[in-house]
């Protein structure tokens, strides 16, 4: 798992166990902790959760994602040819169709 995003709700009593806990990622410049911009979430992972575990109002959330490429452009993912079956489509059904490309409302294209 990757951490992608850090949060601080309003909920934040400004207690300063996340910036004793990670430095690295939080800190307290008034009275609410913040996540230091630009911080490096995968190098302090395991502070963050140690963090967010132990505030005590629960005002530290984090968005995990699985550490796996999940693009879906990725050809990996695309399955093999054999996953399809020709006999499965049916062409037929979209033959030509009745069709009056002439049938339109004349009203429609008065600009």
């Amino acid at each position: 798992m990757a951490i992608v995003k850090v949060w601080i709700t309003d909920d934040c009593t400004a207690c300063n166990l996340c910036v004793d806990t990670c430095p690295e990622v939080f800190e307290l410049p008034d009275d609410k902790a913040e996540v230091i911009a630009g911080a490096d979430f995968n190098a302090f992972e395991d502070e963050i959760i140690e963090a967010a575990e132990a505030c005590p109002v629960e005002a530290i959330k984090y968005t995990e994602v699985d550490g796996e490429d999940d693009d879906p452009q990725d050809e990996e993912d695309w399955g093999d040819d054999e996953d399809f079956d020709d006999e499965d489509f049916d062409d037929e059904e979209f033959e030509d169709e009745e069709f009056d490309d002439g049938d339109y409302d004349d009203d429609y294209d008065d600009r």
